[in-house]
């Protein structure tokens, strides 16, 4: 296979040779159980035949009206959804939402028909996959076809696509062919299905994983919202109409550099009918496939320039003009090029910015689990996984307990960001100027350099009384005199101990593995603390394969004993659930059973608790041992049910 990289490959293989270069019989024999002889998997007469059709509607002002309209109120429809998720202070996994809105505008501007996916608790079934979808079209199909054969008695038409598709083709030729062909049909919906749904939630989803990463970009983009649509900032309208939208071109250069990294389609395979010679002199023998890595070639310095890999939307702008610039659709191939460009491309890039510009009008949307975020590599490029991980445990909870009773419990408090001030508070300032300096709010800093800054604290001897990333600044421990930290992790809480190791004041006890080459080596029982804090740090390495109640006996022996002697007047309980038996960088044998014994043993003592959860590659044995450890807190650990269910919002 040969693989283009250049925008002249690209010209030459989609434009100047484009009969030389169809899909080809391997792609076609991929893509037939799902796309049939559809638009995207066609060559020759039948993709003609379909572009020609095509290509009248997305010129049809009915099209566009329908669009607009269906568009307008689903975008409503998915404020009140997120207007609701803000008032709960839940979090809600945004690419599954998407997803939802662009089935439920899809369907109904494709096919006139009212899927009610943002009403549903969960994803309809042929959201999860295409197999599902095959099936479900087919049914919805059913009676589209029975529409082709009903005479006209006078009823308005319908606008939808596939309704202005049939009145199109009825007037061919070979209508009758093609109006009772299911094949033929089933072909039609499934790759509208690849054009309208998929594409849209997908560019949306990254769009908004883009701008929560970049706070510059949201900020620039919320005030140009607020300069040139007062209107919809102000509450007066909700949804911006196609007009209103064109005048948001930072918005359009956002929306383009996010399509740059992310197109919706990441590869497209073609075929070498005969030899040839590409511009640059490269010879493609015939039979050979070449392939055009849009995703690729939309990252490579050689085309973008040396800040290729960032995200830059400033770069879509002419300084002088503060107009979009023109680039060539052979280098900007999001929505391919060619007798094969998108037909929808206008329609596609109002509907993505006419949604972007409503709801960050209303919303800020913040991606909990950024470093969790990766893509599908399939025929389109969607998000892998929720956008939500960090949240998993509470709608756990809140599918277990019925509404209301989890509230009687527990109160849920907003996360804030911790100041400059508050940091210094407990750390010393060049341990933060190094934060700050290599950090930018991240969490990449330069090794070399957080370690000099932490050895300074160590050298000064500093009672400190947490690491940021630890997640040990709370408010009141600074006045604490005496306070334990009890860490069960099957790592060795390297951090926590070197945070402590010279404090009179905290106490650390770590159990975990240890044995030769397991990470991260420290944690041996002579490590015992120094200076002030000699003593005060306790090491209980385990054997790999240590059972519930072999831990639970040492556990309380220990934690016991060091209460009793320390007297402190709090306690620090971190559990990582990586200690659990089917973690797969794990070596202990727990059980939730095991780890929430230690709770409750923790919880008996009668001391003020600060309880952190930790640890854990298995994501759905973690949400279901936190689920537990939040039960046995509450003191509902007997109710819960013996086959904790599982939720909509995570998945192994």
């Amino acid at each position: 296979m040969l693989v283009v990289s250049t925008p002249e490959a690209f010209e030459d293989v989609l434009k100047n040779q484009f009969m030389n270069f169809p899909k080809g019989p391997h792609v076609k024999e991929n893509l037939q159980d799902l796309l049939g002889d559809g638009i995207f998997a066609a060559d020759g007469v039948k993709w003609a035949h379909q572009r020609d059709v095509a290509r009248g509607l997305f010129r049809m002002r009915e099209l566009r009206d329908c669009m607009t309209e269906a568009i307008t109120r689903h975008t409503k429809a998915l404020h009140d959804v997120l207007g609701k998720v803000c008032a709960r202070n839940r979090s809600v996994d945004l690419h599954k939402l998407l997803s939802c809105f662009s089935t439920e505008a899809f369907a109904e501007i494709s096919f006139g028909m009212k899927m009610g996916c943002l009403r549903a608790n969960k994803e309809l079934p042929f959201q999860a996959a295409f197999d599902s979808a095959q099936r479900l079209t087919a049914q919805r199909f059913r009676v589209l076809s029975q529409r082709a054969l009903v005479p006209d008695d006078g009823a308005p038409k319908s606008t939808n696509m596939l309704s202005l598709f049939l009145d199109t083709i009825a007037k061919s030729p070979k209508a009758e062919e093609q109006l009772y062909d299911p094949a033929y049909l089933r072909d039609v919906v499934v790759n509208f299905l690849v054009a309208g749904r998929d594409t849209t939630a997908q560019a949306l989803s990254w769009f908004f994983y883009n701008v929560s990463q970049n706070p510059h970009v949201e900020a620039k983009l919320r005030r140009e919202i607020y300069k040139k649509l007062p209107e919809l900032v102000n509450s007066e309208v909700c949804v911006p109409t196609l007009q209103q939208v064109n005048r948001l071109v930072y918005l359009e250069a956002v929306m383009k550099e996010t399509l740059r990294l992310y197109p919706p389609v990441p590869m497209s395979p073609k075929y070498a009918v005969r030899d040839a010679m590409l511009s640059d002199g490269t010879f493609v023998a015939a039979g050979s496939m070449v392939c055009l890595p849009m995703y690729a070639m939309g990252r490579m310095p050689h085309v973008w320039g040396p800040d290729a890999a960032e995200f830059n939307p400033e770069r879509w702008i002419d300084p002088a003009t503060k107009k979009i610039v023109s680039v060539s659709a052979f280098k900007f191939v999001a929505f391919n090029a060619g007798p094969r460009m998108c037909l929808g491309t206008t329609l596609a890039g109002l509907e993505l910015k006419l949604v972007a510009a409503s709801l960050l009008s209303r919303f800020h949307i913040h991606v909990e689990n950024p470093e969790d975020v990766t893509h599908e590599f399939s025929l389109t490029l969607p998000v892998k996984g929720p956008m939500n991980r960090e949240r998993m445990t509470l709608a756990l909870l809140q599918a277990i307990f019925p509404d209301g009773e989890l509230s009687q419990h527990l109160q849920l408090l907003a996360p804030t960001m911790a100041t400059r001030g508050e940091i210094e508070a407990f750390h010393t300032r060049d341990y933060v100027d190094v934060l700050y300096e290599f950090g930018g709010g991240d969490d990449l800093v330069e090794k070399n350099r957080l370690s000099s800054a932490r050895k300074r604290e160590n050298e000064r001897r500093l009672e400190e009384f947490g690491l940021v990333d630890d997640a040990y600044v709370f408010p009141g421990l600074g006045r604490m005199s005496r306070l334990l930290v009890v860490d069960i992790d099957v790592h060795h809480g390297d951090g926590t101990q070197e945070a402590f190791y010279y404090s009179e004041k905290v106490a650390a006890i770590s159990f975990h593995l240890r044995e030769p080459g397991f990470f991260p080596g420290t944690g041996a029982d002579t490590e015992i603390g120094a200076g002030r804090g000699k003593c005060n740090n306790v090491n209980v390495p385990q054997q790999r394969g240590v059972t519930d109640s072999q831990f639970r006996e040492l556990f309380q022996r220990v934690v016991g004993k060091a209460v009793e002697t320390m007297q402190p007047e709090m306690l620090v309980l971190v559990c990582g659930v990586d200690t659990l038996a089917r973690d797969p960088l794990g070596g202990f044998n727990l059980t939730s059973d095991g780890i929430c014994d230690c709770v409750e043993f923790v919880m008996a003592l009668q001391l003020p608790v600060l309880l952190l959860g930790a640890g854990g590659y298995s994501g759905v044995d973690a949400c279901k041992t936190f689920s537990a450890i939040v039960a046995t807190v509450i003191g509902q650990r007997r109710n819960l049910p013996d086959d904790i269910p599982e939720h909509d919002f995570y998945e192994e």
